[in-house]
């Protein structure tokens, strides 16, 4: 048997595995109705943030089609979310 026939084998047995599994998620309910004692009352905020940073070195020497040298790239990630739940 060659490897791309079992590979082929392989996804479709995975696919098998999982087609029940998204069926029966797709059945359920997340967010369940709101009552009336749920509803009301003191509000609260959230304020949440997050930071990222990242550096990165790369080095181009000998290397067939490259530019030789050496790139440095720095990035930085910001986020931020308020959100008042009343």
């Amino acid at each position: 048997m060659s490897q791309s026939r079992r590979f082929e084998l392989l996804l479709v047995a995975v696919a098998a595995l999982l087609l029940p599994v998204t069926v029966a998620a797709q059945e359920l309910e997340y967010v369940p109705e709101l009552t009336d004692t749920e509803v009301g009352g003191d509000g609260v905020w959230t304020v949440t943030g997050t930071m990222n940073a990242s550096a990165n070195v790369a080095s181009n020497r000998r290397v067939v089609g490259q530019i030789e040298g050496t790139g440095v790239t720095f990035g930085l990630a910001l986020a931020g979310d308020v959100s008042y739940v009343g």
